[in-house]
């Protein structure tokens, strides 16, 4: 399964160029939008614009149309208390079939590259490890069962190519190098100036003092 999101800076919604040029890649490349579906909940739009006045559509979380049965749930939430930008969260559930095989998922998928442990040695090796070997591979890109497989098989070149001369590391989700005292400090100010704005009511005017603060928290933690 792929699949494609994020910040597409176009709207599918309007007859523009752009978007009419968006709308034809999403048709012959057999991607869906959720979040531009009916059962799509929440807010109707995935940004707004500094003034409150300027809504649109221009964040995308896409599945290919022989998998949008798999989605659960799909919803444009108004706020996050994470959340610095304009750009409102888009979130989509999707139930993996994992049982009937056709998706591969297991401990070897959410495995890391130790880069920075690597030596000079071990990466010279890996890239001739690398280069012997897609270049006995045959790459015929004539059709899309020909591509998805020329994919795979660069996949498991290169990852094969990881494992023999670099290693893994385990996936350690709650490994914020970045997350340091200072941002710490910014995000329990940014908490608490939303805290107070949801309890105004969540307004959304530049006269409002709650609103205004709140902004201020959420350009600093930038």
């Amino acid at each position: 399964m792929v699949i494609l999101m994020g910040d597409l800076n176009c709207s599918v919604l309007d007859d523009k160029p752009r978007s009419l040029l968006l709308r034809q890649f999403f048709s012959d490349s057999q991607n869906i939008p959720v979040n531009c579906l009916p059962a799509c909940n929440g807010m109707k739009s995935t940004f707004v614009s500094y003034d409150g006045v300027y809504e649109s559509v221009i964040d995308y979380i896409c599945l290919s149309s022989d998998c949008i049965d798999l989605v659960s749930h799909c919803e444009i939430l108004d706020d996050d208390c994470l959340n610095v930008s304009r750009h409102r969260p888009v979130t989509v559930n999707i139930n993996f079939p994992v049982s009937d095989g056709k998706f591969n998922i297991s401990e070897e998928s959410f495995k890391r590259i130790s880069w920075k442990r690597a030596t000079d040695a071990q990466i010279s090796d890996y890239v001739g490890n690398d280069t012997n070997s897609l270049n006995q591979c045959t790459y015929v890109c004539d059709s899309k069962e020909f591509i998805d497989s020329t994919y795979t098989t660069l996949c498991d070149v290169l990852t094969g190519a990881v494992g023999t001369c670099i290693g893994h590391r385990p996936f350690q989700s709650h490994s914020k190098p970045y997350w340091d005292s200072g941002l710490r400090e910014y995000h329990k100010q940014m908490r608490y100036y939303r805290s107070q704005w949801c309890r105004a009511g969540l307004p959304r005017n530049k006269t409002n003092a709650e609103y205004m603060s709140y902004r201020t928290a959420k350009r600093d933690i930038k």
